[in-house]
């Protein structure tokens, strides 16, 4: 364990999201005695400064209220820099070290995915499939659509009606339209399914954003 890792999860209990008084509760709850299983993740190191006031909320004193935390079994009050040593010592910890800064290998229990993955850019990076639904009016649904630069599809080009089309935006790739897929349909052709549609009728789109 090395200062700035990142605990992931504490005994197969993700808590990546919790708060610091959470955590601490955790491993209060854990039994004189036992050990304990730790997923870390490891990206650059961070520089130890003594006089940072930030400092006090690492330290096993400040955490637990002058409570001892278990660490290999034993009690321990030790310093700062004694109880960074000790740490490094927890029995069973899983391997801590990804193969490059920032990644680690989470398991689908936590709702990431199982290959190794970004922490701070893996939500980020995937697009996301959003179901709109649009109910057509005198004048249409209320939007335009394009070839997409790169190919593969249709985009919404222009929101001329926006409470009408509440839930789309430009730039939004359609995937399907009622549930047919229409990414290999030509711009015509989707055109022509979407005119077909008899005013007041709602059609369900399947778009793809981001």
């Amino acid at each position: 364990m090395e200062t700035g890792d990142v605990i992931v999860s504490v005994n197969d209990t993700c808590v990546l999201g919790h708060t610091h008084a959470q955590v601490v509760k955790i491993f209060q709850s854990i039994p004189i005695g036992a050990s304990v299983d730790l997923e870390l993740c490891r990206g650059y190191p961070l520089p130890f400064d003594p006089d940072d006031p930030n400092t006090s909320l690492v330290t096993s004193v400040a955490i637990l209220d002058k409570e001892p935390i278990i660490v290999n079994g034993q009690e321990t009050y030790d310093s700062p820099a004694s109880h960074s040593s000790k740490t490094g010592k927890v029995s069973n910890m899983k391997d801590a070290r990804p193969s490059s800064p920032a990644d680690v290998t989470s398991n689908s229990s936590y709702g990431y995915p199982n290959d190794t993955v970004s922490l701070a850019s893996s939500i980020a990076t995937q697009p996301e499939l959003i179901t709109v639904h649009i109910v057509k009016g005198p004048m249409g649904f209320g939007f335009t659509i394009a070839d997409s630069p790169g190919g593969g599809g249709q985009r919404v080009k222009q929101i001329v009606d926006s409470p009408r089309c509440r839930g789309l935006k430009e730039g939004d790739l359609i995937v399907e339209v009622n549930k047919k897929n229409v990414q290999a349909l030509t711009h015509n052709q989707v055109v022509d399914m979407l005119i077909e549609c008899p005013k007041g009728s709602e059609v369900t789109l399947l778009v793809q954003r981001g």
